[in-house]
C-alpha cells in the first residue's frame, strides 16, 4: 500500500476576508506493493494572491519618525519670533526721550531737533483735529486760598491748557491759561473752607478738548482758627463776669436784709487802756439800727 499525495484546491468561503490558500488532501490507494508506478507529476504551487501581513516592530517611546525637513516650519517660526522681538527692542531703543507727564516738557519734534538724533516720536493727532482730553488729572497741593493740580498731556497737538475752578453755585473762577509745556498749575483767590472743582482742558486751533475736573476742599486758615479761638475766649470771659456780678450782688443784698433785724453791740473804749489816761467807764449799750436801705 502506497500513499499518493494529491493536491486539491478548496475555494474559500469568503473571498473578501480570507486569502486563497491551497489545501493538501492525503488519500490511501490500494496498489500492488511489488508494482512500480511512476511518481505523479506535482502541479506547480501557485503563489498566494495576497501576502501575509507582517507585524511592525514596536517603537521605543519618544522616538520621532520623519525627515528632518518636517521641522523646518518650527525653526522658521522661532526665527520670525526672534526677529520680531529684536525689532521691538530696536523700536523701543529708538524712541525719543519724551515724557508727556513731565512739567515743562518740550514737544517731541523740538527735542529731536535739539539733540540732533534720528529718534522716533510718538504719534500725535494733527492741529486740524480737536485734541484729546488730559490724562491722570490729580490734586497736588491744597491751601486755604489756593489749589495746585497736575496732569499728563494727551498725544495730540496742543497750543495751551486752560485751568479754572468751579464753585458750588456754578460760577467759574480762573487765573488764565498756561503754556503747552506746563503739566501743573495753581488756582489762587479761593475761600478757606470752601468746596470747588478744579478743571483742565487742552486747546489748539481746531477747538477745545473735553474737560476733566477733580473735586477739592480748601482747609480753614490759621488766622481764621485763631480768630475763632479769641472770639470764644472773649465770650466765655464776658459770661463769667456777668455771672460773678449777679452772684456778688445777691450776696450783698442778703447781708443788707439781715442787718435790719440784727442788733449791734457798741462798746466804749476803756480810758485806762488808752494813751490819754482819762477816766471813763465802759458802757455797753444795746440799740436797734433803724436804718433802711
Amino acid at each position: 500500500m502506497t500513499t499518493v499525495v494529491t493536491s486539491a484546491t478548496v475555494p474559500p468561503k469568503d473571498s473578501s476576508t480570507q486569502p486563497h490558500i491551497p489545501h493538501t488532501v492525503i488519500s490511501p490507494v490500494a496498489t500492488n506493493p511489488m508494482a512500480t508506478t511512476p511518481a505523479p507529476s506535482r502541479a506547480p504551487k501557485k503563489p498566494p494572491c495576497c501576502p501575509h501581513p507582517t507585524r511592525m516592530p514596536t517603537l521605543p517611546p519618544h522616538q520621532f519618525i520623519g525627515d528632518e525637513g518636517d521641522y523646518d516650519d518650527e525653526s522658521e517660526e522661532e526665527e520670525e519670533v526672534t526677529e520680531e522681538e529684536e525689532g521691538g527692542k530696536l523700536i523701543k531703543e529708538n524712541l525719543c526721550d519724551f515724557n508727556p507727564c513731565l512739567h515743562l516738557q518740550r514737544p517731541c519734534p523740538e527735542v529731536r531737533e535739539a539733540k540732533g538724533q534720528s529718534c522716533r516720536c510718538p504719534g500725535l493727532t494733527p492741529t486740524s483735529v480737536t485734541p484729546d482730553p488730559v490724562v491722570a488729572l490729580e490734586v497736588w497741593g491744597v491751601w486755604p486760598e489756593a489749589v495746585r493740580v497736575r496732569w499728563c498731556a494727551p498725544y495730540s497737538a496742543v497750543s495751551k491748557f486752560g485751568v479754572w475752578a468751579l464753585r458750588e453755585n456754578g460760577s467759574v473762577f480762573s487765573n488764565g491759561s498756561v503754556s503747552a509745556w506746563s503739566r501743573q498749575a495753581s488756582v489762587f483767590g479761593l475761600k478757606a473752607g470752601g468746596r470747588y472743582g478744579v478743571c483742565v482742558s487742552a486747546l489748539n486751533g481746531a477747538g477745545t478738548s473735553h474737560t476733566r475736573c477733580v473735586p477739592v476742599s480748601t482747609p480753614v486758615g490759621v488766622e481764621t482758627v485763631v480768630l475763632y479761638v479769641l472770639t470764644g475766649l472773649c465770650v466765655a470771659l464776658g459770661m463769667t463776669v456777668v455771672v460773678m456780678s449777679v452772684f456778688l450782688h445777691r450776696i450783698w443784698k442778703m447781708q443788707n436784709t439781715h442787718s435790719l433785724i440784727e442788733p449791734r453791740a457798741h462798746t466804749l473804749n476803756n480810758p485806762r487802756l488808752t494813751n490819754e489816761g482819762s477816766i471813763t467807764t465802759s458802757i455797753t449799750m444795746w440799740e436797734l439800727d433803724w436804718d433802711w436801705v
